[in-house]
């Protein structure tokens, strides 16, 4: 099982001209490039090196938040900001 600090990416190019990088760390997208006869296009906004994913405070590219489990209360805090969310569970 890969670590949250574990910072390969696993690249998988496709038959149309699309390649998407992931990183474990908050399974972030690192890149999606599309490619058409001799150009390459980067689709998605990243960190020029995937060493900067690991003390990235804004979850760049991130598909799971800070928080991927259940929030007591409804509440979390990122950077000492605190945030309430709707409770879709109230019995657990």
């Amino acid at each position: 099982m890969a670590s949250q600090y574990d910072i390969s990416t696993k690249t998988q190019p496709d038959n149309v001209g699309l390649t998407v990088s992931l990183l474990p760390r908050g399974a972030s997208i690192a890149g999606i490039s599309l490619h058409r006869g001799d150009v390459e296009r980067e689709v998605v906004l990243g960190y020029p090196s995937v060493t900067d994913y690991v003390s990235d405070p804004f979850y760049m590219g991130s598909t799971v938040g800070p928080v991927a489990n259940r929030l007591r209360n409804g509440r979390f805090s990122i950077a000492g900001e605190p945030f309430a969310i709707d409770i879709n569970e109230i019995a657990r």
